[in-house]
């Protein structure tokens, strides 16, 4: 064999290598597989992302944190997701999140004061909050000229009355928060009494109720088919872009203080991905654009200078200095499948 074979050969040999090495050697992906909110869906910020890192941002879409929590223990595949802070202990004790990168809890420094170190993750080891926000009532005006003041005008209606009431029944959680409120019980509370008088006040306004949903009930409350609705701020102020006469209401009995966040499924595998869309999300610019898509608060005080004006000044984002603002808990496993029993008797239609 003459010399130059035997270098040919030895080539030949050194690429062989090189191509097994690049099979055995998986690259990072370059989509981002993000489960988000249905309002959280942002293409065109999405697209800019792209751009910049030549990484595709695909957006799969929940309608509840029970939706979320399902899909994930149904071995659902994503890199990215935004779970509310009450999830936050349920989902890392299923082992269905890991810890945070360094990288992503660099931004915890930012914070605006409303969010920072919350009960539920102080050292922010599992999650990031993204946005907050209330969960009160959005009135139709134009279907009513009662004045809403109270959870108890909801939960209690006139004998006869027709269908008129929305409620988030697919946020169990939320649903039983919000009924805790107006029966001035702490949320949480693993009392059966607090339970039975709570079934007790769902029940009785179920004829009320023209539906139990969280997907797109926004859109139904623009459209004029519901006249009170237990809505999430943000959502109040996307109907009410479509809709003027929707007025949001902050309750005398007080509101549901929540944190929507960003976490890292145990299952993902993208984390360079993950790194670089929090990097870019996070940028207070960038964050403004996303917020006003949203519809919600953003979490850095930095992002509020490059709102427009219309949305700093909106009533769904201010909450009143006299409002009780009681932040989302984490109840226990026990109170938990309380509490999905009874929203899950009842929230049927």
């Amino acid at each position: 064999m003459s010399r130059g074979v035997v270098v040919a050969t030895a080539a030949l040999a050194a690429i062989a290598v090189v191509i097994a090495a690049g099979l055995l050697y998986k690259r990072p992906s370059q989509t981002l597989q993000f489960y988000t909110w249905d309002t959280y869906e942002a293409p065109e910020l999405f697209a800019a992302f792209e751009k910049k890192t030549g990484i595709k941002v695909v957006a799969t879409l929940f309608y509840s944190n029970d939706d979320l929590e399902a899909k994930l223990k149904a071995g659902g595949q994503y890199d990215l997701i935004t779970p509310s802070g009450n999830y936050i202990s349920r989902l890392a004790n299923a082992k269905l999140l890991q810890p945070l990168p360094e990288k992503v809890r660099l931004h915890a420094q930012m914070l605006s004061r409303n969010v920072q170190k919350p009960a539920y993750d102080p050292d922010y080891t599992w999650s990031l909050p993204l946005f907050y926000g209330t969960t009160g009532i959005a009135v139709n005006t134009g279907l009513t000229k009662e004045k809403i003041t109270s959870w108890e005008q909801i939960l209690r209606r006139p004998a006869g009355e027709k269908e008129s009431i929305g409620m988030l029944g697919e946020e169990s959680s939320t649903l039983m928060a919000i009924t805790s409120i107006a029966a001035g019980a702490r949320n949480c509370d693993p009392s059966p009494a607090v339970h039975a008088r709570l079934e007790a006040m769902l029940k009785a306004q179920k004829p009320f109720v023209k539906t139990y949903k969280a997907e797109a009930y926004f859109e139904h409350l623009a459209a004029d088919d519901i006249t009170f609705q237990m809505a999430w701020s943000g959502d109040a102020y996307i109907a009410r872009q479509k809709n003027p006469k929707i007025e949001y209401v902050y309750p005398r009995e007080g509101v549901e203080l929540w944190l929507d966040t960003l976490a890292v499924p145990a299952s993902s595998r993208n984390l360079p991905a993950v790194i670089a869309f929090v990097d870019f999300i996070m940028d207070p610019a960038v964050l403004a654009k996303y917020t006003v898509v949203s519809g919600n608060i953003p979490s850095i005080d930095a992002a509020r200078g490059f709102l427009p004006q219309e949305f700093r000044d909106a009533p769904e984002f201010n909450i009143p200095l006299t409002t009780k603002a009681l932040v989302s808990e984490a109840c226990n496993p026990d109170v938990v499948e309380v509490y999905n029993r009874i929203a899950g008797s009842i929230a049927t239609k």
